[in-house]
């Protein structure tokens, strides 16, 4: 009987599954935030979001210079209907926008507190390592 290693990709799979599973455990325990759920587009169509009632959503899209765009509000669909259109003031030079990641609160200040988290330098970088 011969025992193969996993592929590259089965490596891959379990280590982006790790991944998201320590984002979960930072997000829950470290900075107290009220973590719902956590979306990601290839997972689960982002206007089922709009379901949750009294949910606020934290959002991080792609702009067309592979920056990342982070962004809160009430009413996804709406909004990422505004940046789409170039009516966000942040990403109407910047168009198409793509979503990356969404994360849903039941709190509105929890929501903005992270949202603001997430603009400060460490907050960038845990972007860039675990949400991205």
């Amino acid at each position: 009987m011969c025992i193969s290693a996993p592929s590259d990709s089965t490596f891959a799979r379990r280590s982006s599954f790790l991944e998201r599973r320590r984002a979960f455990f930072i997000l829950d325990h470290f900075h107290n935030f009220s973590l719902i759920w956590r979306a990601s587009v290839d997972k689960v169509h982002p206007d089922l979001i709009c379901l949750i009632m009294d949910a606020w959503t934290v959002y991080l899209v792609r702009c067309s210079d592979d920056s990342i765009y982070v962004g809160c509000t009430s009413d996804f669909v709406r909004r990422k209907k505004e940046h789409n259109t170039g009516k966000v003031k942040s990403t109407q030079s910047r168009l198409p926008v793509v979503l990356v990641t969404q994360i849903v609160f039941h709190d509105k200040y929890k929501a903005y507190a992270f949202e603001k988290y997430l603009k400060t330098g460490s907050g960038r970088a845990f972007l860039n390592k675990r949400l991205v």
